[in-house]
């Protein structure tokens, strides 16, 4: 932990069978697009680590004054800190806070990232403590047990699998219905449920319950079975 905070250390609680916070997932949109998930992810909030390396170095630079600005504009006040190099912190320095922030940009380049740097398990007992857990696009896909549905999007290039944070569906953001037959196909494939998020919704899910928040209904995909879930409402997962 930073010496200049000064904080308490935690003990981190090891992985349990079920998360206690909750899994926020944007469709890919800005923050104009997500709005109405954001509201919800932000309140209470007082300590936000945000997380950009899934983004090219040149736009990593200015990526903590855009979410500033954006939290800024929906009158949030937490207290924003961006770790752009994982090697220059430690998992301790995570207990304090609310909301782990992972933005878009190379799926398989994000997750590459987390397990080189040791984070990967402090990111599951992070949650399982209470903590909330924000993943835009890539940020979404990483929160699921299979993100082969990036391939297509972003090269695989280390063949690694998601980090397990939502159980039994994964996402596939910046959805729209010409994506529809895809999305079938990749569940029937599968055998996983797969639920396409378009850029002007998201999903919040909290053990086993999701809810649609958001501007635009979402897409389920269970095998042959296609599920339209509106915002505002909820399903449990298998």
């Amino acid at each position: 932990m930073s010496p200049k905070r000064g904080r308490r250390r935690r003990a981190w609680a090891s992985y349990a069978d079920e998360v206690t916070g909750t899994i926020h997932l944007g469709g890919g949109g800005d923050a104009t697009d997500e709005e109405p998930l954001w509201r919800v992810m932000l309140q209470g909030k007082r300590r936000v680590l945000y997380w950009p390396f899934a983004l090219p170095p040149a736009r990593r630079r200015d990526a903590g004054a855009w979410l500033a600005g954006a939290f800024a504009r929906l009158g949030a006040d937490a207290d924003l800190e961006t770790w752009s190099d994982l090697s220059r912190h430690h998992p301790d320095e995570m207990a304090d806070a609310d909301l782990l922030f992972v933005g878009g940009g190379n799926t398989f380049r994000l997750l590459d990232r987390v397990r080189r740097a040791g984070f990967e398990q402090p990111v599951r007992d992070f949650v399982a403590r209470g903590g909330d857990y924000y993943g835009g696009s890539a940020g979404a896909i990483l929160a699921c047990a299979d993100i082969g549905v990036g391939v297509g999007i972003d090269e695989n290039e280390v063949g690694l699998t998601g980090l397990d944070l939502v159980r039994d569906l994964v996402v596939l953001p910046h959805y729209d219905p010409t994506q529809a037959a895809a999305a079938r196909e990749w569940s029937n494939r599968r055998a996983r449920a797969l639920v396409g998020v378009p850029e002007r919704s998201g999903l919040a899910v909290r053990d086993g319950d999701v809810e649609v928040i958001g501007h635009d209904p979402v897409a389920v995909f269970d095998r042959a079975d296609v599920t339209v879930r509106r915002p505002g409402e909820r399903w449990r997962t298998a």
